[in-house]
């Protein structure tokens, strides 16, 4: 696997290879497999709370999953950033600031 689940077993933080067919490195596809009842998706619960709530996902692992304390963006200093990037980053930290007052659960399935 190219990327091992961190999960926590009854208080122990434990990190998990997964197997599968397919890998994607894209959050919004790993998700649309997860719709169409592919497999499991290990995503951030703000990026699948509605379909959560609309019960087109459900959570699974619940007491397994950890609470990450957000997505970090790194990027270098300089004084001529290119303005796409400016831009990126000023809505990469609206959205954060926006949904930090909810915690990320990543566990979730097709239902």
């Amino acid at each position: 696997a190219l990327y091992r689940w961190d999960l926590n077993d009854q208080g122990k933080d434990i990190s998990v290879e997964t197997r599968g067919s397919v890998v994607l490195t894209d959050p919004l596809s790993a998700r649309d497999m997860a719709l169409a009842g592919i497999g499991l998706a290990y995503l951030f619960e703000p990026l699948v709370r509605a379909d959560v709530e609309a019960g087109r996902l459900v959570e699974v692992l619940r007491d397994t999953s950890i609470d990450e304390p957000g997505l970090f963006l790194y990027f270098p200093r300089r004084a001529a950033m290119a303005p796409k990037l400016r831009a990126f980053i000023d809505t990469a930290q609206e959205i954060g600031r926006a949904s930090s007052r909810t915690p990320g659960r990543k566990v979730f399935s097709e239902r």
